[in-house]
């Protein structure tokens, strides 16, 4: 059974901030490392001008955080991994994502042990839709 800790796991961890002043220096990140550096989740955003950008992300926990675009104290999209290898019926990780845009986005979820990879692309002026992926991910018996 995998067990990368997180809320998945049933450890409770306690939120990752920035200090004051360090969400400048950290507004350079694009990656968002997912149950220890297992899975690599990215976003790139595009506005109806035609302005583009890599999303800047925030661990949250061990198995979640969040992609911020234009501000970094507004949210904008949300990620979470689940460890369901093991588990009865399921063998597999889970990726869950939720957005608060409307503004075009495309989400990669990348297993850094075996390639596999999740995408979740959404359309500009349509309200970001949920993603419930708890199918693809097989992924449980791979290891570097």
């Amino acid at each position: 059974m995998c067990n990368f800790g997180g809320a998945s796991a049933g450890g409770h961890r306690e939120p990752v901030r920035a200090a004051a002043g360090e969400a400048s220096s950290d507004a350079s990140r694009s990656v968002l490392p997912l149950l220890d550096g297992r899975f690599a989740a990215t976003a790139t955003w595009r506005k109806r001008d035609g302005t583009t950008g890599a999303a800047r992300a925030v661990p949250f926990a061990a198995d979640s955080g969040y992609f911020w675009f234009f501000d970094a104290a507004i949210v904008e999209v949300l990620v979470k991994m689940v460890d369901a290898c093991g588990h009865d019926g399921f063998d597999n990780f889970w990726v869950f994502a939720g957005g608060l845009t409307d503004v075009e986005v495309h989400l990669t979820v990348t297993d850094t042990w075996t390639g596999e990879v999740v995408r979740h692309d959404t359309r500009q002026g349509q309200p970001f839709p949920t993603l419930l992926e708890t199918g693809k991910l097989r992924v449980c018996a791979g290891a570097p």
